[in-house]
């Protein structure tokens, strides 16, 4: 049916059901019927044949109009589009071997001249000129097919209340030749179900009470079932000889040009049906007929009403029995039905009872039963007429066999006490069970008889003997018991104890008494004691007097009689006392951040409790109501008002007002120094002190440091010492009323040794004494050892002094090295000893020439502030030297290729005093740091300090002396070494390298969405390449946040128009890829496929699920773009599998559960290798399953292993965002759904499809996995099987692109239904509050990588720019070139990557060398692509020049070295192998 059409008619259905119903619904009564209507329409108020309006049901031709049914909801609904009438045709002649043909003539709606009886229609009111009623309309009429005349009848028949109207269809040969191949067909070219025209088409057969669908084209299938989810029809024929056919629409020849044996068992859709029915060939006036039934109604009335039609052919006279029979006496009852043919009769489902039978001829019921019994059974009649056969079944009928009771318990017992319960009763035996009851007498007041159990119960109430007799009756009989008496006695009763007061005050006057029945004789204390100074009337019962003593006193009473006694519940009484003032004194002051302890008491009974009435204490400081103790470390200062009362049950007193003034205690806010410094390196540090007023400060004993002070007023003690030693002082802090003294502090100035003074000795004769002294600086004082070479034997060295001294006792010259080593360094100084065996020849005496004194020497120390095991990346290295020439040049530089960082001129004092920072581009291995300048006596001067780094940038040895070549070769294979030494994780290192990469990552990803957005639309390229910098962490991952887009919903960003490909530059105008939030796209195929026309799909229970995931998607969108396309991303297993889609949400959860491994040591190492990959192979399949098992795990990870650190959140994070980002991102970059492939091209497109998802999905999965241990902190042993993670990831992303080409191609149609067709975006202000939410998530993933300070919240928001711009700006111009320039799909990857390692390598090259580089990196290592990514939101959304001039070759060409490119510059391979 033309779809305009469509829209036109149910837009008029609509109208009219708006116009008329109000009407219908207000008419004040009903207008007889005329005696001579125009027309005559069928309207039971059921069905109807034709428009409310009023017309003739059965038209000019003899034809059916379109039938109508009345809804619960008081609305008429067609049963064929437009209210047309059913369509039939007939075929003559031919070749008639195979039942079903198309041989011969076949016309349709060919009957003409035909006339009309009315006899037997039922008026029941009039409509317009015409009438509406029930009952029979015979159409009688003419037609010629394929030479042969026919006359062909119809009598249709609607019942006065029947959901379906009956027709009986004949045709009668009027010609000579006798008419074969006779082939009748009835239906509609175009179905309509209520206000759908689409519907679920199933042939099937009718059983006495229901449709029962076909499993084979090859079975007959009389009847069709029509039917949408709210609505249903049937169409059914009795005639054996009928089949039925089902087609699409909009021609009735499609339908019955279907073969029955091979047409399909079920279709789903807009359609065509018939009923057909190959006829007897007839001679001249022969005829053959058939009966076929049309039903409608509302599914849940649906199955009623085929019942009714099942049952139409046969209809009862008598279907009800006697329903009691009693056992061993004779039973004769029976049921009739009339109907067509013979009838016969049989029990369909239940039993009869024990000998009684069935006479299948009669219906008779007759014999004589023998076990007691209730009996359900149904009675079926069964009509023969001809080749017809019907069935009617009769409704359940019961028959109870039993006989009458006889008593098995006669007997009570005699005697029962008033006001006691008393349970007895009597028992019978009989089929069904008896009823009792009481004959002759009552039973005695209070108690009754169970009529159902014969028990007898209750409490009597009144003295005195009763007399009665008990029946016992059932259907069959009574009995009764001979006559049974009872006597009740009466025993006191106590009513209430409430007239006895609970308290009373010591000396006050007490009265009081319980309520008992009026036969008390007398009252005793039956247990415990009055409290002193109360006693108790025996008479009348009355408690009285006056309380002497405090105390709780318990007791019981007893009132008896005659008959006997009866004991009170324990009653206690409380003699009190008032509170009375014991101490009402609280201190009026104290210290804020001390202990206070004070308190207030009063004594009474019972003891009070105290509260304060009024005024409040100070925060930290609480009263005990029990003890009235006031206790607590005020955290305030100021000055408090309050009031304390106690109280009892007695009473309440006033112990007080009070105001308690606190001030803040004197103290040390902070008393630690460091007390181990360097000579002549600046120092500052503070000593705090808190107190009112504030503190001033001074030395109390001891002296300073040279060269430091104390600053009087802050307590800061700074300079720069220049004399070695220790000292010890103490500093004073001191105020009005108050004076503070610190610990003594023992300060030590500290030098490495510098050698001052050389060995003087230069030789020496064997045998003769040698002695010989050396001068060093250094504090602590140095020791001293040889550090290579060999002393003179009888010469020893002092460790203490570096003392030379001994005899030598053997010649030779030795050359030596002594070693000087405090706890700051070491110095070296090499020396020469000559021994000569004899004394050398005197020399001429030479005048004596005085030297001039001898200059200071060059001195220079390079001093790491770091120690080993730390990121040596800008670490500060402390230069120091002295004996230069004043005013000379000096450089630092740093090798092995030599970078100079740092230089300057000597000071007027001869002294460098310099910091430099490690630059952040060295290789591992070793390298050294040279600080070249002049010394005073002109010669240069050159110091070298030697250095090893890790791979990862750490601190590994500092050495005086060069590396050997041994070890200059072990440097790059000892690093594992190193790391066990230190205990340093590996995994868990984060060096400024490793925060570089990740900066360069997140913006790589920044760009690369941002770009493939921007291409495709403005807007919401912007807004998604902005919120890409939120990626916590794994800067490949993190999904974007785009604008609101209002898109269709598909899971797995669908495309069923042109598709995008990997191609250098490949977009398409109406893709919104890179908004990874709120990507939904439709997929609407209009066409039905095979596996839309599944018979599982007739279960409600499969279909249960289909729109949940698309409403909650469509909910879910305002609030979080997201979390809607990742629901929603499974809508291809939805359109395959159902409510069985569902499973991999319940394995996900399960899997997320047992993930977690609770013996494990901490959070991060928790997770199971096994179960987690289970869960991120399911999260390909369905992004929605891997949230599920993510977040069982997160839950369970929390619960068995509480969060310590802020470590374990960073993990929990990075881990959650695992579970769902691949297939996310993948999609992303590249759409997976596409029509089946019907070209070349569209079969590059799938050749594209599977290697951009692997690609994409490993890429992400590899830089996630591998990322979480340095977000942990921790060793994580997921990270171990990175390789093995990204396998199964990518198999299962290349077969998922299979199974969505299976839903595309064969679940066409349910594809369509499962997916929203549109989603609303958030609105502005969730939008900034998503960012918000993104940029906190940023910071918390790496603010311990790069630094918790300015440049982290700078860098982060660099990030966001794009974003922000976005929302700030929505509206922004746009500009071809620039769409022409940016690239697009995997290229914005490829450009993105690049950029980032240029800006990468160019930063580091400017900055490397400065101390807050890595700072400075965090921030400017982004801005190209961020920039790059602000250009991309002016983008039109042109096509690219080769794409509008359809230049396939440069697509493919570009596409296949774009892919490589990027393969190559992502080390794709490597970062899967490491």
């Amino acid at each position: 049916m033309n779809p305009l059409r469509k829209i036109l008619v149910s837009a008029l259905v609509l109208a009219l059901s708006g116009i008329f119903a109000p009407a219908l619904i207000a008419a004040p009564a009903v207008a007889a019927a005329p005696e001579n209507p125009t027309f005559r329409q069928f309207d039971n108020g059921r069905i109807r044949i034709g428009s409310g309006a009023g017309e003739a049901s059965v038209t000019a031709t003899g034809v059916l109009r379109g039938p109508q049914y009345h809804s619960p909801d008081g609305n008429w609904y067609n049963l064929t589009i437009g209210n047309n009438t059913l369509d039939s045709a007939i075929g003559v002649g031919g070749d008639g071997s195979s039942n079903w043909n198309l041989n011969g003539v076949i016309l349709e709606g060919s009957v003409s001249s035909v006339t009309f009886d009315y006899s037997e229609f039922i008026a029941t009111e009039a409509r317009g000129t015409g009438a509406i009623g029930y009952g029979s309309i015979t159409s009688t009429g003419t037609t010629t097919v394929n030479g042969a005349p026919l006359r062909v009848t119809n009598r249709y028949t609607l019942g006065a209340d029947s959901g379906f109207i009956r027709v009986t269809t004949s045709v009668t040969n009027l010609g000579e030749a006798t008419a074969t191949n006779i082939r009748t067909w009835v239906g509609t070219r175009d179905d309509w179900i209520g206000n759908s025209d689409v519907s679920t088409k199933q042939r099937g057969s009718l059983t006495t009470t229901e449709f029962v669908a076909s499993t084979s084209s090859s079975e007959r299938s009389p009847a069709i079932k029509i039917s949408t989810g709210s609505e249903g029809a049937l169409f059914y024929s009795t005639s054996p000889r009928a089949n039925t056919q089902i087609a699409g629409c909009c021609s009735f020849s499609n339908a019955y040009r279907a073969d029955p044996l091979t047409n399909a068992t079920q279709l789903y859709g807009d359609g065509s049906y018939a009923l057909f029915v190959r006829l007897d060939d007839l001679a001249l006036n022969q005829s053959d007929s058939y009966t076929w039934y049309y039903a409608a109604g509302e599914i849940s009335t649906l199955t009623e009403t085929i019942s009714e039609v099942a049952q139409a052919a046969a209809s009862w006279s008598d279907q009800s029995v006697t329903d009691i029979a009693e056992n061993g006496q004779p039973y004769s009852d029976g049921v009739s039905a009339s109907g067509s043919g013979g009838i016969t009769y049989s029990v369909l489902s239940g039993a009869l009872p024990d000998g009684l039978t069935l006479n299948s001829e009669s219906g008779s019921l007759t014999g004589t039963p023998s076990i007691n019994g209730t009996y359900t059974f149904v009675v079926r009649a069964t009509a023969v007429s001809g080749d017809s056969t019907a069935t009617s079944d009769s409704p359940e009928l019961t028959i109870v066999v039993g006989e009458r009771p006889t008593f098995t318990d006669m007997t009570v017992l005699p005697l029962a006490s008033a006001d006691i319960p008393l349970s007895d009763g009597v028992e019978a035996a009989g089929y069904p069970s008896p009823t009792y009851s009481i004959v002759d007498g009552a039973l005695p007041a209070g108690l009754s008889l169970d009529p159902n159990t014969g028990a007898i119960t209750g409490t009597p109430t009144v003295r005195g003997a009763s007399n009665f007799s008990i029946m016992a009756t059932n259907a069959f009989g009574s009995t009764e018991t001979p006559n049974l008496s009872i006597a009740v006695t009466r025993s006191p009763r106590i009513n209430s104890i409430d007239g006895i007061p609970v308290r009373v005050g010591r000396g006050a006057e007490f009265s009081g008494s319980m309520s008992t029945s009026d036969d008390v004789d007398g009252f005793v204390v039956s247990s415990g004691s009055l409290p002193p100074g109360l006693s108790l009337n025996s008479v009348n019962g009355v408690i009285a007097g006056t309380a002497t003593s405090n105390g709780t006193y318990s007791f019981v009473l007893r009132a008896a009689n005659a008959d006997g006694f009866v004991d009170s519940d324990p009653i206690s009484i409380t003699v009190g006392q008032a509170p009375v003032i014991d101490d009402g004194a609280v201190a009026s002051s104290a210290h804020s951040s001390e202990l206070f302890i004070d308190g207030v008491s009063a004594s009474g009974y019972p003891l009070p409790t105290y509260s304060i009435a009024e005024g409040s204490l100070p925060e930290g400081v609480t009263l005990n109501e029990s003890t009235g103790e006031i206790t607590g470390t005020p955290v305030t200062t100021g000055s408090f008002n309050f009031t304390i009362t106690a109280a009892n049950e007695f009473g309440q007193i006033t112990v007080g007002t009070f105001d308690l003034a606190l001030t803040v205690a004197p103290g040390w806010t902070d008393s630690e120094l460091e007390v181990s410094i360097l000579r002549g390196v600046r120092y500052t540090d503070s000593l705090v002190a808190h107190g009112t007023p504030a503190p001033r400060y001074s030395v109390a004993s001891g002296i300073l440091p040279t060269g430091l002070t104390l600053n009087t007023e802050t307590g800061e003690l700074s300079g720069t010492p220049t004399r070695l030693g220790d000292y010890a002082f103490s500093i004073e802090a001191s105020g009005e009323g108050y004076r503070l003294t610190s610990d003594i502090f023992e300060f030590s100035i500290e030098q490495s040794p510098v050698f001052t003074e050389t060995y003087s000795v230069g030789s020496v004769i064997v045998g003769d004494a040698l002695s010989d002294q050396v001068s060093t600086t250094a504090w602590p004082a140095a020791s001293f050892s040889l550090s290579s070479g060999r002393l003179p034997t009888g010469v020893i060295l002092s460790s203490t002094t570096g003392a030379l001294a001994g005899t030598p006792s053997e010649a030779g010259t030795f050359s030596f090295a002594v070693l000087a080593t405090n706890s700051r360094g070491t110095a070296e100084l090499h020396a020469t000893i000559v021994v000569q065996t004899e004394p050398a020849p005197p020399t001429p005496e030479t005048p004596e020439i005085t030297e001039p004194e001898s200059e200071t020497p060059a001195e220079t120390t390079i001093q790491f502030d770091i120690p080993v095991g730390i990121d040596v990346v800008g670490a500060p290295v402390v230069i120091q030297s002295s004996g230069l020439a004043p005013g000379a040049p000096f450089t630092i530089t740093v090798r092995s290729t030599p970078q100079v960082v740092g230089s300057g001129s000597v000071n007027e004092l001869g002294e460098i005093g310099t910091t430099i920072g490690i630059p952040g581009n060295l290789e591992p291995g070793w390298h050294s740091i040279t600080v070249d300048s002049t010394s005073v006596s002109g010669e240069a001067s050159s110091e070298v300090i030697y250095f090893e780094i890790t791979e990862s940038q750490i601190l590994e040895t500092i050495s005086s002396t060069p590396p050997t070549p041994a070890e200059e070769a072990s440097s790059l294979t000892d690093d594992d070494e190193f790391y066990a030494e230190q205990g340093i994780d590996p995994a868990t290192i984060v060096t400024t390298a490793t925060v570089n990469a990740q900066v360069a990552q997140v913006a790589t990803v920044v760009a690369s969405v941002a770009l493939v957005s921007a291409v495709a639309g403005a807007a919401g390229a912007a807004s998604a390449a902005g919120s890409a910098g939120s990626a916590a962490g794994s800067a490949r991952t993190m999904t974007a946040r785009g604008p609101a887009s209002t898109n269709s919903a598909s899971g797995s960003g669908s495309n069923h128009k042109s598709s995008e490909s990997g191609s250098a530059e490949s977009e398409e105008a109406e893709a919104d890829y890179g908004n990874l939030e709120a990507e939904h796209d439709d997929f609407t195929h209009g066409e039905s496929r095979w596996g839309d026309r599944l018979g599982m799909w007739k279960f409600a229970a499969l279909r249960a699920v289909d729109h949940i995931g698309a409403r909650l998607a469509e909910s879910t969108s305002a609030l979080s773009p997201v979390l809607s396309r990742i629901i929603n991303d499974g809508s291809y297993l939805r359109a395959m599998l159902g409510s069985l889609s569902v499973l991999p949400y319940i394995a996900a959860a399960i899997l997320g559960i047992l993930a977690v491994d609770p013996t494990a040591e901490n959070l991060a190492s928790s997770a199971l290798v096994a179960p987690v990959i289970a869960i991120l192979v399911l999260g390909v399949i369905d992004a929605f399953a891997g949230l599920v098992g993510v977040t069982a795990l997160t839950i369970t990870s929390i619960i068995v292993h509480p969060i310590t650190v802020l470590g374990d959140i960073r993990y929990l994070l990075s881990m959650f965002i695992l579970g769902f980002a691949p297939i996310i991102m993948a999609t992303t970059f590249r759409k997976i759904r596409r029509e089946p492939a019907g070209s070349r091209m569209d079969v590059w497109e799938r050749i594209v499809d599977i290697a951009l998802i692997a690609f994409i999905a490993s890429l992400t999965t590899v830089s996630l996995v591998s990322g979480v241990p340095a977000f942990a902190g921790a060793s994580v042993p997921l990270a171990d099987h990175t390789l093995t993670i990204v396998v199964w990831v990518t198999a299962v992303a290349v077969a998922r692109i299979g199974f969505e080409e299976l839903a595309a191609a064969a679940f066409t149609a349910r594809l369509d239904a499962v997916n929203p067709t549109e989603v609303s975006g958030p609105g502005t202000v969730q939008q900034w509050l998503s960012l918000a939410l993104k940029y906190t998530v940023l910071v918390v993933m790496i603010g311990d990588m790069v630094g918790w300070g300015w440049h982290l919240w700078v860098g982060a928001a660099v990030i966001f720019l794009p974003g922000i711009l976005s929302l700030v700006l929505p509206e922004l111009p746009t500009f071809s070139w620039v769409a022409q320039l940016m690239p697009g799909g995997l290229a914005a990857l490829l450009a993105a990557t690049l950029i980032g390692n240029w800006s990468t390598d160019t930063v580091t090259s400017i900055f490397g060398a400065l101390p807050n580089f890595d700072q400075l990196s965090f921030i400017l290592i982004p801005l190209p692509v961020i920039v790059m990514a602000i250009l991309g939101m002016f983008a039109s959304e042109d096509d690219k020049w080769y794409r509008a001039r359809g230049l396939n070759s440069v697509y493919v060409l570009g596409g296949i070295v774009v892919f490589a490119a990027t393969f190559w510059i992502t080390d794709f391979i490597g970062s899967v192998t490491d």
